[in-house]
């Protein structure tokens, strides 16, 4: 027997693993928490970024206020040019950067269930350190079961939509 509804519950990112629900044969609801990761070390990274955009912003604008005459004798290729460069040079670019990778590694530290259905092969416990990758659990839908059976190629033909067999 087959779930049409299978789905292999695996940790996109690494870390301590601070909670985790699942047990086999239990029920999850769709959109239930499954597995949480620490997030401190991530939260530190995110205000350390918030702090870095906040100094390279006043850095960028003290910057671009000594090209104000120079951007009177530009067309507006040239002055996009131009801030697209104070905002690299001033660290602006790579600060903003870092917030928005803090914050895909935030959104990454809580795994829900995509579907309502049942664990199984739950591999991994609550307190465990995991690798990015590793398969936590496996959720299927028991409503939605259907048999998969081998068939010899040459009973192909005699098979057709609803014909009874014996298992």
């Amino acid at each position: 027997l087959e779930s049409l509804s299978d789905y292999i519950v695996m940790a996109e990112a690494g870390g301590f693993l601070e909670k985790f629900t699942a047990k086999t044969g239990q029920y999850l609801p769709a959109g239930a928490a499954i597995a949480v990761f620490a997030t401190e070390a991530t939260r530190l990274k995110l205000e350390r970024a918030q702090l870095q955009v906040f100094n390279a912003q006043k850095e960028y604008e003290s910057q671009l206020l000594g090209y104000e005459k120079l951007f009177e004798n530009m067309n507006e290729a040239q002055k996009t040019d131009v801030r697209e460069k104070l905002r690299i040079s001033s660290g602006l670019a790579p600060a903003l950067q870092d917030i928005k990778e803090a914050e895909y590694e935030l959104s990454k530290a809580i795994i829900k269930a995509p579907f309502a259905g049942i664990a199984a092969n739950v591999t991994v416990r609550q307190g465990e350190h995991i690798k990015p990758g590793t398969e936590l659990c496996r959720l299927y839908n028991p409503a939605q079961l259907v048999l998969a059976a081998k068939v010899l190629e040459s009973d192909l033909p005699f098979m057709q939509k609803n014909l009874l067999a014996t298992v």
